[in-house]
């Protein structure tokens, strides 16, 4: 994945030209905590406040949405309107993050299109063929990644004017979020970290953030936002309610009186679960806004080399013409987690001091799968889910100066055993594994592992990940999985918690509970929720919808012919539960059914 912000010559002068390039490879992706800088120091965005006339922006004038044009095409003949929708909901998904001022709106779609063209003022989403120059050959679109973002604006007023995603056609394509398989890239996830890009965001150094620089094919954690690509959105575009209730933590990373170039920064909450991360620039400042306040802790890590064999380095932070991660400090020794306190609507200040040293050793790669005599590696996010139990998480190391470790994983709810070194396990790479068993009741979210061995301890920043036991990518409380069963895109105003696209007066909410069809309003399962004897009889409650009539039925078994017997006159339900009493005598069984009456 990449992104670049260029500047055509029919542009007004006040455009300056800049290559920023973001993406993600097939094989890897990128953070979003990290931000784009323009020239007078403040993060590129789009202007959400006004409309800036000088620069024609592709925005909705009066709204401000951000305009977006889908290729009429897609990728394939065959599952083109799945294709499309599925960018639909990566759009839907940044806008639905909660107190974020930043809004969408589809224009009309683009067709044949063969190039991006940063100068037509339109931001388009595409599918164009990879290993060439695109944008009038300003931009480099590799074989190997799924995509790039090419941005227009003004870097010298860090004002992003037009956007423009391209997808690599060339690649396999797939919109089911039940795929099971590592052949193709989910085109859902990819548009979500690609639009991390078209809104001003850089790549992140934590694992499993949707921003990462690299990814894997198939159903992984860049699929849904992370909470550190939920901080950074909110720090470019959070609204003013939103932005007072969090916290700002800022400060400096100094070796002795050197400023540190490109030191991690990584913020965990009181769970243990990653908040955000971010780097250092030149002169050793970090600033990490829009953070939930409460307890927290912060560390310092260090990058891999540029030309290492590891899981982030400084280059593939910032992809852009200005690279400026590239000469990052790697170094220096981790520093221990130290706690704070983040206030709310303000800033604290803390300054962090590193030590000058060679590392003995280093995390090189993790393991995707979760058995004990899997040998696969890459920077890949370890995929964990609730209620997991003996789990074999395992990380690889060039080497070790002792032949004993420890594995270990930040966060709450995790039991884990024993630590298993296997020397040379892969590529001359000894691997670290430990079993793991997830509580049911563990927080979700991104976990940093570490390994611990001759008194130094090395990391691996987000890449381990709790999932949530229900995915709600969409944030309205409603599972992912009963949306995207009836809705394309799931994230469609229909398949809201309170819509009743049906007309059959369940709101889609209850008919998930109830598990009943939502787009059928004769698919109705009324649940009796309670049944209660006492002197009176027996008093019967049931899922309802207002408004709606319903007849109670009695019989005294189950089978054979005995016929139900109706029970009282029609209710008519006054809101989301109904009852009514059964003045029968309570000594004998009885079985109750609620239908709709006649």
């Amino acid at each position: 994945m990449s992104s670049r912000i260029w500047n055509p010559a029919s542009y007004a002068n006040a455009l300056k030209l800049a290559g920023l390039v973001a993406g993600i490879t097939a094989v890897s992706a990128t953070h979003a905590a990290v931000f784009r800088f323009a020239d007078n120091g403040f993060p590129l965005r789009w202007n959400i406040n006004q409309y800036d006339s000088d620069l024609l922006p592709d925005q909705n004038p009066v709204t401000l949405a951000i305009r977006f044009h889908l290729m009429a095409e897609g990728w394939s003949s065959t599952n083109r309107t799945r294709e499309l929708d599925a960018i639909r909901s990566a759009f839907a998904q940044w806008q639905a993050i909660p107190g974020l001022r930043l809004r969408f709106e589809e224009a009309a779609t683009v067709s044949n299109v063969t190039d991006v063209d940063a100068s037509d003022f339109k931001n388009t989403v595409v599918w164009l063929h990879g290993n060439r120059f695109i944008n009038q050959n300003h931009s480099f679109f590799s074989a190997f990644a799924t995509g790039i973002t090419v941005l227009t604006g003004s870097i010298t007023d860090e004002i992003i004017a037009e956007a423009d995603i391209a997808l690599n056609s060339d690649l396999s394509w797939v919109t089911d979020y039940g795929y099971a398989s590592f052949e193709a890239q989910f085109v859902e996830a990819v548009a979500l970290h690609e639009i991390g890009h078209f809104i001003g965001l850089n790549h992140s150094p934590a694992g499993g953030a949707t921003l990462f620089s690299s990814t894997v094919g198939g159903i992984n954690s860049t699929a849904g936002l992370s909470a550190d690509d939920i901080t950074a959105a909110l720090a470019l575009y959070g609204d003013t309610a939103t932005l007072k209730s969090r916290s700002t933590l800022k400060g400096t990373v100094t070796a002795g009186s050197t400023p540190v170039l490109g030191a991690v920064v990584s913020v965990e909450g009181a769970s243990g679960t990653l908040l955000a991360s971010t780097v250092t620039r030149s002169d050793g400042s970090y600033q990490l806004p829009a953070l939930p306040a409460g307890a927290a802790q912060v560390r310092v890590t260090p990058l891999d080399g540029a030309s290492s064999n590891g899981l982030v380095s400084g280059p593939e932070i910032d992809t852009s013409d200005r690279n400026e991660y590239t000469a990052a400090a790697t170094g220096f020794l981790p520093v221990p987690a130290q706690p704070v306190t983040l206030p709310a609507g303000a800033t604290l200040s803390r300054n962090l001091t590193v030590t000058n040293g060679t590392a003995p050793f280093r995390i090189a790669r993790t393991r995707r799968f979760l058995t004990p005599d899997d040998r696969t590696a890459g920077a890949v996010c370890i995929q964990l889910t609730a209620g997991l139990t003996n789990a074999w998480v395992g990380v690889y190391v060039p080497s070790l100066p002792a032949t004993n470790a420890d594995l270990r994983l930040t966060g709450d709810g995790l039991t884990i055993g024993p630590t298993v070194v296997v020397p040379k396990a892969l590529a001359g790479m000894t691997l670290i594994q430990a079993p793991v068993s997830v509580s049911p009741t563990a927080s979700p979210g991104l976990r940093s592992l570490s390994v611990t061995s001759g008194g130094y301890t090395a990391w691996a920043i987000g890449f381990a990940e709790v999932q949530p036991s229900a995915p709600d990518f969409n944030f309205d409380g409603l599972d992912d999985r009963f949306q995207r069963r009836y809705w394309s895109p799931f994230t469609r105003a229909e398949a809201a918690p309170n819509a009743d696209p049906d007309g059959d007066g369940f709101v889609n909410r209850r008919e998930y509970v109830m598990g009943s069809d939502p787009t059928n309003a004769a698919s109705v399962n009324y649940r009796i929720t309670q049944v209660k004897l006492d002197a009176s009889g027996t008093t019967v409650t049931w899922e309802s919808a207002p408004g709606r009539r319903y007849q109670v039925y009695r019989r005294s078994a189950l089978g054979g012919a005995i016929t139900w017997i109706s029970v009282g006159s029609p209710v008519v339900a006054s809101g989301e539960a109904a009852q009514i009493l059964d003045p029968q005598p309570t000594q004998t069984i009885q079985f109750y059914q609620v239908r709709d009456a006649q």
